[in-house]
């Protein structure tokens, strides 16, 4: 793991992470994450779910992969974020982000204000460990 030594990184709330960035576009919830969202929004589930949700098989995720977050604000705030997915608030400790150094610094690095100020030294320090209890958290 390039990352054994742990990594330093701090939101930075630039909505940077939220904006269509290449393969960075699906936002998948579970029907919880979207229960959450929905009465965070004062909405029923069902209205939740025809505004802002497309369901593909068993999975469901935010409409229009295609341009930004639709809960992305003008002023760069998450208009559910004390009920955000899982997926939003664990970023950018993704599997698919961790998986070489490489990725880190050539596709994630370059979106993320807090990942080039963590490469500065600035920001939480996350452990080996801790990065690793995110991951496990992580679903497929």
């Amino acid at each position: 793991m390039w990352w054994e030594k742990g990594i330093q990184f701090s939101c930075t709330c630039s909505g940077q992470c939220c904006r269509t960035n290449g393969k960075y576009a699906y936002v998948y919830m579970t029907l919880a994450e979207i229960r959450k969202a929905a009465a965070h929004m004062k909405m029923s589930e069902n209205d939740f779910k025809a505004k802002y949700i497309t369901k593909d098989g068993p999975y469901y995720y935010v409409k229009d992969p295609e341009r930004d977050c639709h809960f992305l604000q003008k002023d760069g705030r998450c208009a559910i974020y004390p009920a955000r997915p899982q997926q939003c608030s664990e970023w950018p400790f993704w599997g698919e982000n961790l998986k070489s150094r490489t990725t880190w610094e050539k596709e994630v690095k370059p979106i993320c204000r807090g990942v080039r100020e963590g490469a500065e030294g600035k920001g939480k320090f996350y452990s080996a460990a801790e990065i690793k209890k995110i991951l496990a958290r992580q679903r497929d």
